[in-house]
């Protein structure tokens, strides 16, 4: 990149990347450019280039978007909490996270619980010693059913898990 316009080089080619990082210089005071450009209007065919146009839509309500992200999460806290508080919450035999909720948790034939990662990590892993066979994570002897595997994969998939 031309020295002349600007001081460092960019670390990528994100548009919302590269306007993260010039407001991180612009508040940190420092001058990325010797003069301001004009403000321009960009004219782009709604067919041309789909994924900046996504671009362009997030960062113009990226903050609508961050407050409905941040208010998910803090029903999401609340709610675990409220869980937590009356007994509804259940815990995992593996991992011990006692706050999830009875639809996050999975068992094998014989009711033992599992929160869905600690299934999806030890499937993965028996998948890569070439196993096919899921038993139980609390060596009870039993397996898990195939049901319960392809539940767990769908919910881990659509909740961005995966």
């Amino acid at each position: 990149m031309n020295s002349m316009f600007c001081r460092r080089q960019p670390k990528c080619k994100s548009l919302l990347k590269v306007d993260e990082e010039l407001q991180q210089a612009e508040q940190t005071g420092e001058q990325v450019m010797k003069c301001r450009r004009k403000p321009t209007t960009m004219r782009v065919d709604p067919g041309e280039d789909i994924r900046l146009l996504q671009e362009l839509a997030y960062l113009e309500h990226r903050t609508d978007i961050l407050d409905c992200k941040l208010k998910k999460q803090q029903e999401e806290t609340d709610r675990r909490k409220i869980a937590k508080e009356n007994g509804f919450s259940v815990s995992c035999q593996c991992c011990f996270a006692d706050d999830l909720f009875p639809e996050e948790v999975y068992s094998c034939n014989n009711d033992c619980c599992f929160c869905g990662e600690c299934i999806r990590k030890s499937c993965e892993l028996k998948l890569g010693e070439g196993d096919i066979q899921f038993p139980c994570l609390a060596d009870c002897g039993s397996q898990f059913a195939w049901k319960t595997l392809q539940v767990n994969e769908n919910r881990l998939s659509t909740n961005g898990v995966k």
